[in-house]
């Protein structure tokens, strides 16, 4: 074990001797629950008679918002600690910061009746990937201290690609260079460092103290991630509505990560 990983332990929590690997069992009838559960409530948006647009709000709002709190949480259990207590907490804002956003679009849209299209709720949106990303370099630093030029290399392919595929099918719908066109740039970008990072930091985790539940929060951070990659193209072609399948992968990844904080306080 590592000197840091025994510098992670909450103060009045270390058990007498610490064992080399700890781990926390998955309980795969909470992730077959939960698979389940995202397509019973997508079939039931899908094929109301009247669209459910209060239990679309709840999800798309309330769930985030556990998220945060949950993250908080954790940040708070490991306050002053060498990397859980600044990572948790950098989540934790991070999805305040989608439950911002989710909210600030809620009141345009059905109270203000205003397009919420560019507003404050998208600097809202915005901390979403900046904290994210925080969170995932900090865990990656941790559990990677040097990177290969191999996945340095894919790494950096894998947004520039994907940005790169956006501007070349944005430019000519949004006609040429304009706000809307570095709008979508920028969040495309934003989007796809933070679905590189998720890739790489499942890739390198190992059995430590942060245990099964960091690489299935990982997980959760790549799905919804790719629904955000997805919405963004939808958006250029004004396909996306409140009962589109790309909901699928953000309930799934929102659950998910829900499930790995709720394990990550069983590690330790």
């Amino acid at each position: 074990m590592k000197d840091e990983d025994i510098d992670e332990i909450p103060k009045g929590k270390a058990p007498e001797i610490v064992p080399e690997k700890l781990t926390a069992p998955i309980n795969y009838k909470i992730i077959a629950g939960i698979i389940i559960g995202i397509f019973a409530i997508q079939a039931i948006i899908t094929y109301s008679e009247e669209k459910p647009t209060a239990l679309i709000y709840i999800l798309s709002m309330g769930v985030p918002l556990i998220v945060g709190i949950l993250s908080l949480v954790t940040g708070k259990r490991y306050k002053g600690m060498l990397v859980y207590g600044r990572a948790y907490t950098a989540l934790g804002i991070a999805f305040l910061g989608l439950f911002g956003g989710e909210l600030t679009y809620l009141i345009y849209e059905e109270y203000l009746e205003l397009d919420p299209y560019p507003s404050i709720g998208d600097l809202f949106f915005f901390l979403l990937y900046v904290f994210t990303i925080m969170y995932l370099v900090i865990h990656i630093r941790f559990f990677s201290t040097k990177i290969a030029n191999i996945d340095k290399l894919w790494m950096i392919a894998i947004p520039i690609g994907i940005t790169a595929i956006y501007w070349m099918i944005s430019f000519p719908i949004l006609e040429g260079f304009n706000f809307d066109f570095y709008y979508g740039i920028v969040f495309v970008a934003a989007i796809s460092s933070t679905l590189s990072l998720a890739v790489y930091g499942i890739r390198i985790f190992q059995a430590s103290l942060t245990g099964i539940p960091w690489i299935i929060l990982s997980i959760g951070i790549l799905l919804f991630t790719l629904g955000d990659t997805w919405y963004y193209t939808l958006e250029l072609y004004e396909g996306y509505e409140l009962v589109h399948p790309v909901n699928l992968l953000w309930y799934a990844g929102y659950f998910i990560m829900i499930y790995a904080l709720t394990l990550r306080r069983k590690v330790l």
